[in-house]
């Protein structure tokens, strides 16, 4: 039996990836990973603070505000999940929302952000409020922007002087 007291945060991280990987090989299964690695993964990147599991209302914050985080992953295909559903906001005590895309190999691939105001007024026009909104439809959302990878700025660079 592994001793993973003495293994480090990452070290953690990695193996667990590399098990759902594996499983999903084996057994055409991802393990439910995603959710978990797509906090994780964005609190990281983006410096906030992560809440303790069970808080309501949020996953995380910053001195910007609260964040509820939903991550995506690819189940059975090689390709980045742009089609589906974010997971449904069961509330919205929050600021802001995130969307995690991560890809075939479980990482980080995108990160959006968007308001509460945005999320909640596309989870009321679902014809099914039972369903989340689609993953390219908080993409498209008014009232959002892609947070990682940061977009780059065109015609800013050094090149091509005057």
């Amino acid at each position: 039996m592994c001793e993973f007291q003495r293994v480090s945060d990452r070290e953690l991280v990695e193996t667990a990836k590399a098990l759902a990987l594996e499983w999903r090989r084996r057994f055409a299964r991802l393990l439910p990973i995603t959710e978990e690695l797509g906090e994780l993964l964005a609190c990281q990147q983006l410096g906030l603070e992560r809440m303790p599991p069970g808080n309501r209302g949020f996953d995380a914050r910053d001195a910007q505000g609260t964040y509820q985080i939903k991550a995506r992953a690819p189940q059975r295909t090689r390709r980045v999940v742009t089609q589906g559903r974010v997971g449904r906001f069961q509330n919205y005590d929050f600021d802001y929302a995130l969307l995690v895309l991560l890809d075939d190999q479980l990482e980080l691939h995108e990160i959006w952000k968007a308001s509460v105001k945005a999320v909640e007024h596309a989870q009321i026009q679902e014809l099914n409020p039972k369903h989340g909104i689609g993953v390219s439809k908080f993409k498209n959302l008014d009232a959002r922007e892609k947070v990682y990878p940061k977009p780059s700025s065109a015609g800013t660079g050094t090149s091509g002087g005057a």
